[in-house]
């Protein structure tokens, strides 16, 4: 999933941009 995602911290934050 982590590498689906550009940036690890999206996780965090809840938002996908």
């Amino acid at each position: 999933m982590l590498q689906h995602f550009p940036q690890p911290r999206v996780l965090i934050s809840g938002h996908p941009l």
